[in-house]
């Protein structure tokens, strides 16, 4: 369900635009940490940032282009800098104007991470406790035992870091009509260079 939940396309569009919306507005994490939904959204409101508007009306960008995370060998750590991620998006904007011949906003194309806290780790599934009834327990099992014990469970280490590696991904979501043009652009290989990850 987690996955579900938070790894939808559709969720994570929805939180990229909205980042993107809070770090145009220059909104700190410290200034809007305290803030209920509504008083969030009243604060967005009276900005009239268009890329707001869209999401309020919900038209969504969509997927360009799904990028597994492992396949940029190393660290993500340059696609959660704010100011590196804002300027590769706003460089594939300037190319896209080029190639659409259209004004194209410098919002219309957004570069969305996984959150980095948001992973299932082996580390986590170790805390998870099975308590065995009595007369239940296993020869030489611990009562409770952790979760990622071999006599537990038959997920193995190998299976959730596949799960881990695949699902983790960097889209690039856009404006509707640009889909094609994300798709074919950016690449992984474009998307280190305008980040500036060797």
């Amino acid at each position: 369900m987690y996955r579900h939940v938070y790894w939808h396309h559709a969720v994570r569009i929805v939180q990229a635009m909205l980042k993107r919306v809070v770090l145009d507005e220059g909104l700190s994490p410290e200034k809007i940490q305290d803030k209920t939904d509504t008083q969030l959204l009243s604060m967005l409101e009276r900005s009239r940032n268009p890329l707001f508007g869209r999401i309020m009306k919900r038209h969504l960008h969509k997927r360009g282009r799904s990028i597994p995370g492992y396949r940029f060998k190393g660290s993500l750590t340059g696609f959660y800098d704010d100011v590196r991620r804002k300027n590769a998006e706003k460089e594939l904007c300037s190319q896209a104007r080029r190639s659409v011949q259209r004004q194209v906003e410098d919002w219309e194309i957004l570069i969305d991470v996984p959150d980095a806290k948001r992973t299932i780790e082996t580390t986590q599934l170790k805390r998870i406790l099975v308590h065995y009834r009595e007369g239940e327990l296993p020869r030489r099992q611990r009562n409770p035992s952790p979760f990622t014990d071999k006599f537990v469970s038959i997920l193995p280490r190998s299976i959730l870091q596949s799960f881990v590696k695949n699902v983790r991904r960097i889209r690039v979501i856009c404006s509707e009509d640009l889909v094609d043009f994300v798709r074919v652009t950016a690449t992984n290989k474009r998307l280190k260079e305008l980040i500036g990850i060797n």
